[in-house]
């Protein structure tokens, strides 16, 4: 597993996403995520694992 703010392994990382920012780096891979944020809520797309969604 992987910080989804650094994309570090999270044994490395305490943490370092603010609680209502969307993920930057795909938690299975530490990739980074191409994000769409809308006032709905935000999209997240990892090119191997596909896509993440989070509704306000």
């Amino acid at each position: 597993m992987h910080c989804p703010g650094c994309g570090r392994p999270s044994e490395d990382c305490p943490g370092c996403l603010p609680a209502f920012d969307p993920p930057r780096y795909c938690a299975d891979c530490g990739g980074w995520l191409a994000v769409r944020v809308s006032t709905g809520g935000w999209v997240a797309r990892c090119k191997i694992h596909g896509e993440t969604t989070a509704a306000r």
